[in-house]
């Protein structure tokens, strides 16, 4: 893991990201269990700039690589749940890494969390039989409904996905595989409304940043900041001769070894466990209580 680690930075380094030398990847012991995140590589100062990552970087479904895939113009109903193109784009990267191609995301893939991981903590993996003991709960029906149309969306589009697939080497990708690619897109991605085009953006490094328990917590925000093109890292850019990034700014003082916090917005606690897989402790923010007569 540690190796990874290091080959993330480094080829996100070699491709134009900008002050990974002040963060680290680290781990946080969190509620009895031991959980990735970003930490301080020095004391860093309220205000400062941590890092910045550039937009060729930053998979989103208008990313160019995206749009010279075979999945470049593919669209579909489930569209209103998720960005089609790109969950199908990172699957296909994923699934032809796996059968020995060559993917210019490979260090940030081998990063990301397995199937297997997820299943430990996100309710889309979870089992039919323990979601009906709480079926009564809102967002248990919520969840029925979305894995319903994960399941009937690969059901309608398989035999074109697939085939599209096919075309950059991933061969044999199944319902796993967009699974997997639902969930990781859904549970990692960022607004990305300042980048042309908009859309839920997949950033790298950036991505490892766990949740603060509350606003107050955070240690870290998120803007979308456009320069001159100063480097060879700008060929990407939607305009010319000017690169988007997103840049990573420190909102306290943070000490070295710290953990790098970053507010997930005020959101109740089944909202978080729906999107990202956990809860919040001390979340504020109530959810509505059941009647006695469901409660029986």
């Amino acid at each position: 893991d540690g190796r990874l680690l290091a080959a993330l930075f480094t080829w996100a380094s070699a491709h134009g990201a900008r002050g990974l030398n002040h963060v680290h990847a680290a781990y946080f012991w969190k509620h009895g269990r031991r959980i990735r995140g970003l930490a301080a590589n020095s004391n860093l100062t309220d205000g400062r700039q941590i890092f910045a990552v550039p937009e060729q970087l930053i998979l989103r479904p208008g990313h160019p690589k995206v749009a010279e895939s075979p999945f470049g113009t593919v669209t579909s109903w489930f569209d209103r749940l998720g960005p089609t193109r790109l969950i199908l784009y990172l699957a296909a990267q994923r699934r032809a890494l796996q059968n020995g191609h060559q993917s210019f995301w490979e260090p940030w893939l081998r990063c990301l969390p397995t199937a297997e991981e997820l299943a430990l903590d996100h309710p889309v993996y979870a089992d039919e039989q323990l979601l009906m003991s709480f079926a009564v709960l809102p967002i248990i029906q919520y969840l029925d409904v979305l894995r319903f149309y994960i399941t009937e969306a690969w059901k309608q589009h398989a035999p074109i996905w697939i085939t599209l697939a096919e075309q950059c080497g991933a061969h044999n990708m199944d319902f796993e595989d967009w699974r997997w690619a639902f969930v990781v897109a859904q549970a990692r991605s960022f607004s990305a409304d300042g980048l042309p085009g908009g859309g839920p953006a997949l950033v790298p490094v950036a991505d490892l940043a766990n949740a603060a328990s509350h606003f107050g917590q955070r240690s870290l925000t998120w803007a979308w900041v456009q320069t001159p093109d100063t480097s060879t890292h700008g060929s990407d850019a939607p305009v010319a001769g000017k690169v988007w990034w997103q840049v990573a700014k420190a909102t306290r003082s943070i000490h070295d070894g710290a953990e790098l916090l970053q507010h997930y917005g005020n959101n109740t606690n089944a909202h978080f466990l729906a999107i990202y897989g956990f809860m919040q402790a001390t979340n504020p923010l109530m959810l509505p209580q059941l009647n006695a007569t469901s409660c029986r």
